[in-house]
């Protein structure tokens, strides 16, 4: 279950007395899914519940604008992606400046002690909280056995020396690399949005496509994608196109998905797409003719890539 919870504002008592796991957690990759791991084992151990507090807008929103990310995930998808890790329960803690501001052990004693009255704590070896970040695992530690918490601070995640991050995953998908970010989320990144009126040029050519608009998340990089649609009538094997349509002189950068053997109207609904490999970039064709032959030899590759 998601429940918002404001700074200044109390909390159900039900929140309280919990082993915590604090951070922005964008994405629940395999690094977060290990630190969830070890957070539910720790509630079990000290007869509690496990509660896993994320930061929402990430605290870039307020501090640095001008780099702060597209998430990965939506508030809902984290935690959902959580419960299906092992804990239940996710509280969105609302940022503002004044909240960045507290010094880091202000924000121990008000947020972690006074406001969850926790009994322990899960945290990262990179965890970082407070003004300026000067809140550190050392710090932590010392302020938790001073006050009778638990704390366990995992070791990183990783593979050939580099470490599982959100960063990193970003950093694949920018780069078309969708089969890497999935080996490091654990299961295939999602894109959501509402399906919205496009100039119907797939239809004409044969091949109707759901076109996303309001989607959330970060876009990968331009390209042809397989990867599954689920809508309220089921989940369809998809071919997925982002990007412009240089064929047709169109720059825009539109997300059209084609659902294999889907008959129906999706517009104004809400869809759901899992993206599971990249199949080519985004090349201007001749002519209409030789897209339409580009596209059947897509859905071909799609079918079969998705049937394996």
């Amino acid at each position: 279950m998601l429940r918002l919870v404001r700074p200044n504002a109390s909390i159900d008592p039900d929140l309280q007395r919990r082993v915590l796991a604090i951070g922005n957690f964008d994405g629940v990759h395999l690094g977060h899914r290990h630190l969830l791991e070890q957070l539910r084992r720790m509630a079990v151990e000290h007869q509690s519940q496990p509660l896993l507090v994320t930061l929402d807008p990430p605290p870039l929103h307020w501090l640095a604008p001008d780099r702060c990310p597209k998430p990965l995930t939506t508030l809902a998808r984290r935690a959902k992606l959580a419960e299906e890790a092992g804990v239940g329960d996710t509280v969105a803690l609302v940022t503002s400046p004044d909240l960045l501001q507290m010094e880091a052990e202000a924000f121990f004693e008000k947020v972690i002690l006074e406001k969850f009255q926790a009994i322990g704590l899960v945290e990262g070896p990179n965890f970082h909280f407070g003004k300026d970040r000067r809140g550190t695992p050392e710090l932590l530690g010392q302020w938790c056995k001073e006050r009778g918490l638990a704390l366990g601070i995992i070791e990183r995640q990783g593979e050939a020396g580099q470490m599982i991050s959100s960063s990193r995953i970003r950093q694949a998908l920018g780069e078309g690399k969708i089969e890497s970010a999935n080996q490091w989320l654990g299961y295939s990144y999602r894109l959501e949005g509402k399906v919205a009126a496009g100039a119907r040029r797939g239809r004409q050519l044969g091949f109707p496509t759901a076109n996303m608009s309001e989607v959330p998340v970060l876009i990968p990089a331009e390209g042809v994608y397989a990867g599954h649609a689920t809508t309220v009538m089921g989940t369809y094997p998809s071919a997925i196109h982002i990007g412009p349509n240089p064929t047709f002189g169109d720059q825009d950068r539109k997300i059209e998905v084609h659902l294999l053997g889907f008959q129906g109207d999706l517009y104004g609904q809400t869809i759901a797409v899992d993206l599971v490999a990249r199949l080519r970039g985004i090349v201007r064709f001749e002519d209409a003719a030789a897209l339409q032959k580009q596209l059947q030899h897509d859905i071909h590759l799609a079918k079969e890539l998705l049937r394996r």
